[in-house]
């Protein structure tokens, strides 16, 4: 049989899924993964490439600075967040670094997730795929909405941001009415997870409909 690309992986067989930081994709991610679907996670495959030895890791920081660095000379990504939100300039540069490498090791994870060979509905959790250009690339889109509010204190607990960097957090992605444009589907995390958790298993069936779905 022969082997999917990676591109044919991803615009016959990838849903995205994406919302703004703190709107709690990974909790949906969590829960499409338990369900069966597999998951892959930008954020994971970012941290890759900013591990010491990686390419990423040296191309950002002869972009950035040695001020991006912790104690260890490991890549601090709250620092660099912190650098890059407030510039548009630098947000650009360190995204025009990073979103080639992500996708080599997209491609990667496919492939040792058996999904090249043995094509199957899988999900990638990515925060910044429609600022990156990237939704053509892929059969279809959810996204996970919540309140500004709400993700303002998500954010502030989980990543320990000061009000400054919280702020340029939100404010450096596309709103949800404009990500709205983008979606197939929308999952509100707002309420309790039993309601979310049935938005999600609601989701999962529609795509029964979809051309090259598979039975679930």
């Amino acid at each position: 049989m022969e082997l999917l690309s990676p591109d044919e992986a991803c615009q016959s067989w990838g849903i995205v899924l994406t919302g703004g930081i703190g709107s709690g994709k990974s909790t949906i991610a969590n829960l499409i993964q338990k369900l069966g679907y597999p998951v892959i996670r930008a954020d994971e495959l970012s941290r890759l490439i900013f591990v010491k030895g990686h390419q990423g890791y040296k191309k950002v920081l002869e972009t950035f600075g040695p001020e991006i660095l912790s104690p260890s000379l490991e890549i601090d990504r709250l620092k660099l967040r912190k650098i890059a939100f407030a510039d548009q300039e630098k947000k650009q540069a360190l995204e025009s670094l990073t979103h080639p490498l992500i996708r080599l090791e997209l491609a990667r994870e496919l492939e040792e997730k058996g999904i090249l060979k043995a094509p199957r509905i899988w999900f990638y959790e990515a925060p910044v795929i429609i600022e990156a250009g990237g939704v053509d690339r892929f059969l279809g889109l959810w996204l996970v909405v919540c309140p500004t509010a709400i993700r303002y204190d998500r954010i502030r607990a989980r990543d320990g941001m000061d009000h400054e960097t919280a702020m340029l957090s939100l404010k450096a992605q596309v709103s949800d009415g404009e990500k709205q444009k983008y979606a197939s589907y929308l999952i509100s995390t707002h309420g309790t997870f039993e309601h979310t958790r049935y938005q999600v298993l609601h989701a999962l069936e529609t795509l029964k409909t979809l051309k090259l779905a598979p039975k679930v």
